[in-house]
């Protein structure tokens, strides 16, 4: 509660205490003016004590309501409170996760792109190899060469040609096929990349999903390190537990209310006690009146007197007999 609530609270108590001091010295004053015969005044008297009566009836109202609404204050910032903490921890929470995926992914990235490295260079390596022939090109060329050798040249030559043309096609079937089984390897290379990276996405994406359904549930995490704030509430119930809290709340000051009300119905009227003039008088007329003998005899010393007054009525050598 801050400063100027605690204030804006004391207010109205301070006005009910004022307004009750007003009272206790109306009340005062119409006895007092009773008693001395100002009954004028003590109408007027009475009549101001009257109206400060609703006046304090109405402050205290406001005064109870005006708790009533702090109480409530109280109780949704209390929860607010709750919720800020419980709030701020899975926000903790979820920055973890998010940075702990995040390096996940960025650790099978770097691997993805070491092994696409790594094929490329075996690939660069694998360009200068020879293609295997078929034995259909290696029988011409041992007929080549044997006619060549018997000096049969235009039989050599045709062996010749029939060779270049065969290994010119099967380098060409080679390359067709290195090429395609080049693009083969990147492809299931690539797909497979994308399916590792596809299974870590949906891996986190179910435990994100899941984090949250355990922050929307309530994994008792909260309790654990919150526990001096929440006591031992459930944070699955801490919404339910405001609003049970609310509404006992609301039925104490309901409670409140109509006992300040029955309060009010059954507060008594201020007696003034005002003494009979006539009462008085045979009063003061009974007490014994003080006469000459009496007198006398309360100035005559006795045995009871007092030894001064005894020294003083001593008679003196001159007045013995």
């Amino acid at each position: 509660m801050t400063e100027e609530e605690q204030v804006s609270e004391q207010a109205p108590v301070d006005e009910v205490q004022e307004m009750q001091k007003v009272i206790d010295k109306l009340v005062k004053s119409i006895d007092k003016y009773a008693k001395n015969g100002q009954y004028l005044q003590a109408d007027n008297a009475q009549k101001q004590l009257a109206s400060a009566k609703k006046q304090l009836i109405e402050k205290k109202k406001n005064a109870l309501q005006t708790k009533h609404k702090t109480e409530k204050d109280d109780l949704r910032a209390a929860h607010d409170f709750l919720l800020v903490k419980f709030n701020e921890l899975w926000d903790q929470q979820i920055q973890v996760f998010l940075k702990d995926a995040q390096k996940q992914q960025h650790a099978l990235e770097k691997r993805q792109f070491k092994e696409q490295a790594e094929l490329e260079q075996q690939l660069e390596d694998h360009k200068g190899q020879e293609p295997k022939f078929s034995v259909q090109l290696s029988t011409l060329r041992k007929s080549e060469i044997h006619l060549a050798m018997e000096k049969k040249f235009q039989e050599a030559h045709k062996a010749k040609v029939a060779a270049d043309e065969l290994e010119a096609k099967e380098r060409a079937q080679f390359a067709f096929e290195e090429e395609k089984r080049i693009e083969n390897l990147k492809k299931q290379q690539k797909a497979l990349h994308a399916q590792e990276l596809s299974t870590l996405q949906r891996r986190l994406e179910r435990e994100k999903r899941e984090l949250m359904d355990q922050k929307k549930n309530d994994s008792g995490l909260y309790a654990q390190r919150f526990r001096q704030f929440c006591s031992s509430i459930p944070l699955s119930r801490l919404d339910q537990k405001y609003q049970n809290s609310l509404r006992e709340t609301e039925s104490k000051q309901k409670n409140e209310m109509i006992q300040f009300e029955k309060s009010i119905a059954a507060e008594p009227e201020v007696k003034i006690k005002i003494e009979d003039p006539s009462k008085s008088k045979s009063t003061e007329s009974k007490k014994p009146l003080k006469t000459e003998s009496t007198q006398k005899k309360q100035d005559t010393p006795g045995k009871t007197g007092k030894f001064s007054d005894m020294i003083s009525t001593r008679p003196t050598p001159g007045n013995r007999q």
